[in-house]
């Protein structure tokens, strides 16, 4: 059962605004929705929009959203031939691990695409990521501590 409840819809546009919102589910248009709903119930157009729209937004409440966590991010620069250290580190936010991994990714294949020329010199750049925590300063506390003993 849902936690939130919808707004009022007058009696004559109830079934306009439940016909709209089906066929926003349906194929996601919702200008070609309204007009279609508005000419099918003979109702106005402008009204109609406001109720839907209404109805759309406390159905959005109602859903829960992934939280944003912090994630703590050590970057290391490194070569073949030379082996890598460590350059920076800081926190970042994100919904999961595996999202900020992806974010950083990207970053990586094209700074290192970009200063490949095939040889053991070529330098190259990656970010590990750690987390969740709870709070910024959760993220780096955790990476002073990371610091101190490794």
């Amino acid at each position: 059962m849902p936690n939130y409840k919808y707004p009022y819809v007058p009696k004559d546009y109830y079934p306009a605004v439940m016909f709209a919102c089906k066929m926003i589910r349906d194929n996601g248009y919702f200008n070609k929705a309204i007009s279609t709903a508005a000419d099918y119930y003979g109702v106005d157009e402008l009204e109609l929009e406001r109720h839907v729209r209404a109805r759309q937004g406390a159905g959005q409440k109602g859903k829960k959203r992934g939280s944003m966590k912090w994630f703590a991010v050590i970057e290391f620069h490194g070569t073949d031939a030379g082996g890598e250290h460590r350059s920076k580190q800081f926190a970042v936010r994100g919904k999961s691990c595996s999202t900020v991994e992806r974010r950083f990714f990207k970053q990586d294949m094209d700074y290192n695409r970009r200063n490949d020329y095939g040889g053991s010199y070529a330098p190259y750049v990656t970010h590990n990521v750690f987390g969740p925590f709870d709070t910024e300063s959760e993220a780096l506390e955790w990476l002073e501590s990371e610091v101190r003993d490794g």
